[in-house]
This record gives structure tokens, sequence and C-alpha cells, in this order.
């Protein structure tokens, strides 16, 4: 019965005429509300309420005009007609020609409307805000929204603080964890590489500590990870070429003497470079010098080198003596004595000649005065 009732409702969208036949009449308005309801129930849309003047919670049927007596006869027999909508749903007929109106059977359809038996023997529905739930149980706090139930703002907190799961949310079974091979700290700070294996944090390899630096001692502590304590006076390597006999002081290496460049050559600068280590340039040519010979003089830098001079005059000016340059550049005068000729001054001697060192004279000449 109630399916003869929803056919002729749809039927009134189509031909008017037929509103008659499933106990419908009235005037244009209602026509139209009841149009509008049956276009709803044909196309599956919840229409909005119509004021219909009508109580919803009133299951009777609706005033058509008629009176008690109409009612109470059936057609042809003039006998009365009573009424029976009991155990029957919204739009079934009441057995005398009407439809039962029963806002009972229109209940509990959706989550977010109301539901109630309209005058054309259909269900209609208004929207309610009400809190509701959208079947996804990822999603709390639903709500109703135009007549259908939306996801709610809070989502599910399905982290389970495991670093070795990834946590998602199915919207029918809720949380899932499943084990993954990520990186994870298992809690040791002597550790390096920890990985997730089956769910759990599993230790890398063992952390060296290893500052590079010798003047500290490297070790580890599980809770707060690498110390590196400063030692002294370990000898190390500053890695400064200018320095020498490098020690440790406060955890850091330090020369303790400067390392000698002088190359003892006058015709050099002398330089240090931390890097190169000792440098040597030449000084420009001519530059005074004094070379490994005592017995030059005016000695002059060529190239870098040092280049003796001319030698060194010893000459005394005795022509009885043998001038000459000894060791430590100190002249020598060695004194002549016998076939070494000389001359005394006196023009009225000769030949003069030298005896220990000294100039002796010879013979007079005859008639020289």
């Amino acid at each position: 019965m109630r399916a003869v009732g929803r056919f002729c409702t749809r039927m009134l969208v189509a031909a008017s005429v037929a509103l008659a036949g499933c106990g419908g009449g009235g005037g244009s308005g209602e026509e139209d509300d009841l149009a509008l309801d049956a276009q709803a129930e044909a196309t599956g849309e919840i229409p909005i309420d119509q004021d219909v003047g009508r109580n919803p919670e009133d299951t009777g049927t609706p005033d058509s005009g008629e009176t008690e007596e109409d009612l109470a006869r059936t057609e042809g027999t003039g006998e009365p007609c009573v009424p029976n909508c009991e155990g029957k749903v919204c739009g079934e007929e009441d057995g005398c020609g009407k439809l039962c109106i029963v806002d009972s059977s229109c209940e509990d359809k959706l989550p977010c409307a109301e539901g109630f038996c309209d005058p054309s023997g259909v269900c209609a529905f208004t929207f309610v805000e009400n809190q509701c739930d959208d079947g996804d149980v990822c999603t709390s706090g639903d709500f109703c929204g135009q007549g259908k139930c939306k996801p709610g703002p809070d989502v599910l907190d399905c982290d389970d603080k495991n670093a070795c799961t990834v946590d998602t949310c199915d919207p029918v079974s809720g949380c899932k964890s499943e084990n993954a091979p990520l990186p994870c700290e298992d809690g040791n700070k002597c550790t390096l590489g920890d990985v997730c294996q089956d769910g759990a944090c599993v230790a890398g390899v063992p952390n060296p500590c290893n500052d590079q630096n010798t003047c500290t001692t490297d070790s580890c502590d599980p809770a707060v990870g690498c110390k590196n304590d400063p030692e002294d006076g370990l000898p190390c390597d500053d890695k400064n070429k200018c320095t020498q006999l490098d020690l440790c002081a406060a955890g850091k290496c330090k020369g303790t003497q400067q390392v000698p460049c002088d190359d003892g050559n006058a015709c050099t600068t002398d330089d240090c470079d931390s890097e190169l280590g000792c440098e040597h340039s030449n000084v420009p040519n001519a530059t005074p010098c004094v070379d490994t010979d005592p017995c030059t003089e005016a000695d002059y830098c060529l190239d870098g080198t040092c280049t003796s001079g001319s030698p060194k005059n010893c000459d005394d000016l005795n022509a009885c003596t043998a001038d000459s340059c000894g060791a430590g550049g100190n002249c020598t005068h060695e004194k002549l004595t016998g076939d070494f000729y000389c001359s005394d001054g006196d023009p009225c001697t000769e030949p003069d000649w030298c005896k220990n060192g000294e100039c002796q004279a010879g013979p007079p000449l005859p008639g020289c005065k």
C-alpha cells in the first residue's frame, strides 16, 4: 500500500488530475506544496519543511472539507467505513480512500533531519543542527550541516610514541601502527647510526669521539656523549713551521721556540712562513759584505753570494821587508838580508843593500859629494 501511495504522489507531478485519484484534493497552494514534496520524494532530495498549517505530531488524516458522514460511508453502499492505519506507514491507504498520516514511520531516517508525514502521505524532513557520527572513527565532534553529517575538527591521535612505527588511522578500524626501518635514537649517546628493527631501536656503531686533537683524551659517556679532556705537557705539532719544541697547554698545541732561519749569509734576508718555513731572499747586488778571506777588502754581494774584493794592502813602504797578509788578515813584514838592494836616500852611495830589514849605504861614489 505504501508503494501505491508513493506512486500516486509521484504522478501528481506529471498530471494534477491524478491527485484526486490518490486521495488528494484541495486548492492550488496546497497542490504546489504537495508537488514539491512529491518531486523531492521522486528524486531522493530532502525537501525543506513547508508550512502547511499542521502540527507534525498530528497523526490523523488532513481536513479535506468533507464531513464525518462522508468519511464514514463506502461508495455505493451507504455503509459506514472505519479508517484503520494501525501498523501502517506514512502514505499507505487507511481503507477508506484516504492516506495514513503516521509521523512515527518517518522518524530516524537521517541523523541530521527530523521526519514527518506531510498531507500528501510522503515522509518529509527538516534540517537540524545536531551532533552526529559520520561513520569515520578517525574524527570526533562531528556536526550536522545542511542535512549532512560533516567530520568534526578533532582528529584521533594515533601516535604510539614509538619512533620505529608509522602511525595512521583507518576510517573503519581506527589507529594502525606498522613497523618501519627508520633511523632512531636508542638513548645511548655513544652509538651512531641507530636503526629500527621489528619495531624496536637497535644500536648502531660505537661513537669514536675522536676530535683529532692530540692534546685531549677522548672518551664517551652513554648519558652525555663524547668527552674530550685537555692534557698538558704532551709533545705535539702545532702545524706551524716557524715554531719548534711544541707542547700541549690547556688542550691546545703551542710552540715554545721560534725556528732559527739565519743562514749566516750576509747577502740574503731571512724570514719565516708558518706553512712553508724559512725563506731566504737575495739582497741587492753590490751590497757590502765580508767574505771568508780576511786578506781581501771591499767585498760585495753578487746574486746572494759574498764576492771577494781587492787584496788587502800590507805594504809598509820598506824595500827591505817582504810584505804579506797572513792568518786572520794580519799583515806580516819579513826582514830581508843579503842580495836585496834598496836605496838609503843618498845618491852618492851605491849599491845600497838590505841587512836585517834595514837599508845599508853602499860604498861612496868617487867624486860625488
